[in-house]
């Protein structure tokens, strides 16, 4: 092997690795900006969840509230019932 060989073969090597180290910063700074992407999309979700769980909670107060004045009404006015067919009888 001659040294003009090699240090073709040297030459081409180090331009390869130096290509190589390239692709690696470019798939890095890819990488880290799917990272911050995902963690963005993270936050969304989460705040989503919460609205939604609020959402949730308000509308089952909203139904429980309900339900019970239903049932306070209808008690009264089966009291006041009873009442006004004791006093009329």
């Amino acid at each position: 092997m001659t040294p003009t060989v090699a240090c073709i073969g040297h030459q081409e090597l180090r331009d390869m690795v130096i290509e190589l180290r390239t692709d690696v910063k470019h798939i890095d700074g890819k990488i880290s900006n799917l990272v911050e992407i995902a963690k963005t999309n993270s936050n969304r979700i989460n705040t989503l969840e919460t609205i939604n769980d609020q959402a949730v909670g308000e509308a089952r107060g909203v139904r429980n509230s309900a339900a019970f004045t239903s049932v306070v009404i209808s008690v009264v006015v089966s009291v006041v019932a009873i009442a006004v067919s004791v006093v009329f009888r």
